[in-house]
């Protein structure tokens, strides 16, 4: 099933992750877990689990292919998060009922939401964003709204 999906068993997600962990902490300076990520003389014990083995043994081998690349460490953003104005978002469809009720009393109320929002200009995301907060897919329908400028 995860051929089909495209996705990644569980093991080698689990080892990417760790690897981007691992590039995060050693780009950035004065990071707290850095030493996690150093050598140490308990890594030479004979007895050490693959699934207990510290993350420095764990991304060795990826460290040791890659050692001349050079990473950049995250940024901040340009303007602070306080500072940014909140989203609206309405939830109300939430409380109104159960997600047990019938299916096409749920898909009415769903498209009487929307409907009230014709007016608006309707964006839809797959909720995806980069490292610098930027969405990575967006899109808009110009029929679907009337939006005077």
């Amino acid at each position: 099933m995860q051929v089909d999906t495209g996705e990644l068993p569980l093991a080698l997600r689990r080892s990417q992750l760790e690897i981007k962990y691992s590039v995060k902490v050693k780009s950035t300076d004065g990071h707290p877990a850095k030493s996690v990520t150093d050598f140490h003389w308990t890594t030479l014990r004979k007895k050490i689990k693959v699934s207990t083995a510290p993350i420095y043994c764990k991304t060795l081998q990826y460290f040791s292919e890659t050692k001349n690349q050079l990473t950049t460490p995250p940024t901040l953003p340009e303007l602070p998060p306080w500072h940014l104005k909140p989203c609206n978002v309405d939830t109300s469809l939430i409380d109104c009922c159960s997600k047990h009720e019938n299916p096409e009393l749920l898909k009415n109320l769903g498209f009487a939401k929307i409907e009230s929002y014709s007016s608006s200009v309707h964006i839809y995301t797959d909720a995806s964003k980069t490292s610098d907060n930027k969405t990575s897919a967006a899109f808009y329908n110009k029929t679907s709204s009337s939006v005077g400028h």
